[in-house]
């Protein structure tokens, strides 16, 4: 402090002479620190609630409040608007490991579709309770979850926020009969792209759905009836409904909609279906002249998890199993803030990397790439065929910038993470 003042007496003039500069600057400082303040006193006041709704101890909640802090850093959402979705996570009887990830996941579906993140929340955490998706995988689930519905949302005529309402009306029976979360998102993007409503298709498809169930279950005539309509024996249909029950509701809806297409009685064939009435027979029409819409649907849904999920997960697996002394995931951009499936599969590839990486004393570490130059699946394939074809050359803004990186700079990437990457 000696120093300190010393120098202070040495530079008194000059100090003197910017004393109005340094005035303007205490006085912004100051206006600075009270907004500080208040933002610091808006945070308290925002995590306040979540610990009404989520169960923790002291040293619980610390935790807790520095990684919901943390997600600001990365997400594009306020300390407020992040702890207003962990509250309401907490409402919604999330458990506390899952409040973080699945707080995660509900802002940026906040951000890339055009549910808000409280609506996403809310429809979400009441499909996990139906299915159990959390119970079983935890909040990765839920990230798997929201995968898909973007991916749908953006490939589909329907938007993320009919899909979710179909899907809470079929979840139930879908439950019931064993099909899958991603199956559930497929059959409600194909219902609500056909300009189905989600009262009226959720209701219907949850009869079929059962009465597909009952037939298998109780065999006769009515399975008979689901088999002919299939184009399947009564065995391959009822082991076809047990492995997948929503491509066994594909093969029917596909059915129905040759009958339609070869001039048959399409009200008669519905009828031996057990499917009665207008409103389930405007669905069932609908879902018949979806195409292949469905089946496309579900591959959708499975396409990156299986690829990318499971395959990494393999190969890590093996990977530890002979001991490997370094392990490179490849992983994109697009894991950064995720809007699409390719970007969260490999995100969840990039934490499973992580994880192994904590299992023992070998490196494991990911590199993400971002456009390499002829590379499959390279941005520049499009705009070539586009500039040949006479363009234009399609972007999604005027101002927008490309970054590339040639082959041998990604290879060398890999090889430099090889030498240098740490844990």
């Amino acid at each position: 402090m000696s120093k300190v003042a010393d120098s202070v007496r040495a530079n008194s003039a000059d100090l003197q002479t910017a004393g109005t500069s340094l005035a303007a600057v205490g006085a912004g400082l100051t206006a600075a620190s009270v907004g500080m303040g208040k933002a610091a006193m808006d945070w308290e006041s925002a995590f306040a609630g979540v610990k009404k709704t989520v169960d923790d101890s002291a040293e619980g909640y610390a935790q807790l409040e520095g990684e919901l802090r943390n997600l600001a850093t990365t997400l594009p959402a306020s300390h407020q608007e992040i702890a207003a979705v962990a509250e309401a996570a907490g409402q919604l009887g999330v458990k506390r490991d899952d409040i973080v990830g699945f707080t995660s996941t509900m802002v940026d579906l906040g951000e890339t579709t055009n549910l808000t993140a409280d609506e996403a929340a809310t429809a979400i955490a009441q499909i996990s309770n139906v299915m159990g998706t959390m119970d079983r995988e935890g909040s990765e689930g839920v990230e798997r979850f929201g995968a898909t519905l973007v991916e749908l949302g953006n490939n589909g005529a329907s938007t993320e926020s009919e899909i979710l309402e179909m899907a809470q009306r079929i979840a139930g029976a879908a439950k019931t009969v064993g099909a899958s979360e991603s199956d559930v998102l497929a059959l409600s993007n194909t219902l609500a792209s056909m300009g189905v409503r989600a009262e009226q298709g959720g209701g219907v498809a949850t009869r079929v759905i059962l009465k597909m169930s009952a037939a298998v279950d109780e065999g006769g005539e009515s399975l008979e009836s689901f088999a002919q309509v299939a184009g399947t024996s009564a065995e391959e249909f009822a082991a076809k409904f047990r492995s997948s029950p929503m491509e066994a509701l594909d093969l029917v809806a596909q059915g129905i909609g040759r009958v339609n297409t070869e001039g048959g009685n399409v009200s008669a064939t519905l009828s031996d279906l057990g499917v009665k009435g207008t409103e389930e027979t405007q669905v069932m029409l609908a879902l018949a002249s979806a195409g292949d819409l469905l089946s496309e649907s579900l591959r959708m849904g499975e396409e990156a998890w299986k690829s990318n999920v499971l395959g990494t997960l393999n190969v890590l697996e093996a990977a530890r199993a002979v001991g490997v002394d370094v392990f490179i995931n490849i992983s994109t951009d697009k894991a950064a803030n995720p809007s699409c499936v390719l970007g969260y599969s490999k995100r969840l590839t990039e934490r499973l990397t992580a994880h192994f990486a904590s299992l023992d004393e070998n490196v494991y570490v990911s590199v993400r790439f971002g456009n390499v130059l002829g590379s499959r699946g390279s941005v520049l394939t499009a705009f070539t065929a586009q500039i040949e074809q006479g363009g234009p050359v399609t972007v999604t803004h005027p101002d927008v910038e490309r970054f590339f990186m040639l082959i041998p700079e990604a290879c060398q990437l890999v090889l430099q993470a090889s030498a240098i990457g740490t844990d």
